[in-house]
């Protein structure tokens, strides 16, 4: 059963559900929080770079991977508490954590960087195969707007994936 966790921090909206396994799914309710297109991410431009020769388990790991990965980057930029622990994508800020016993949404940042941690291992170099981008930290911020893209085609021609953020 899936717990919910503002990812946004206090007086924010921007609740969504966080699976055990560690990761968040990629769903609407994200692609509306960050606004990003993420039906047309996963439905089309996925599809075009052929994540379906893949397989089916692949296909769904790697679409929580991209979810968590910019759940992740977005409490990074955004300074939410747990998210300035968070040393890269991957990495964990252990030495500056909360003493024990660690909050409940603490444990679930570092169950979701071990989680992604497996994950990229899974399917190593899946970020360049599948054209995102260089590497997850600049693919994540170009997705979520903050920098400027620097391949344009991963936004799409007819049904850009980065909407504005209301």
């Amino acid at each position: 059963m899936p717990r919910t966790y503002s990812i946004l921090g206090s007086g924010e909206r921007g609740l969504l559900h966080f699976f055990q396994e560690g990761y968040w799914e990629c769903s609407a309710s994200l692609g509306s929080l960050i606004g990003v297109d993420l039906d047309y991410f996963a439905n089309v431009f996925l599809k075009e770079k052929g994540i379906e020769s893949l397989g089916v388990r692949a296909h769904a790991d790697i679409l929580r991977l991209v979810a968590s990965l910019l759940v992740l980057q977005l409490m990074r930029v955004r300074g939410h508490e747990v998210g300035k622990l968070l040393l890269s994508l991957f990495r964990v800020d252990l030495d500056h954590s909360p003493p024990q016993p660690r909050n409940d949404h603490w444990e679930a940042v570092k169950r979701a960087v071990d989680w992604v941690s497996w994950a990229d291992r899974e399917y190593p170099c899946v970020c360049s195969r599948l054209e995102f981008g260089l590497d997850w930290e600049s693919s994540t911020r170009q997705l979520l707007g903050i920098d400027p893209p620097r391949f344009p085609h991963i936004l799409g021609c007819d049904s850009p994936m980065i909407t504005s953020m209301s």
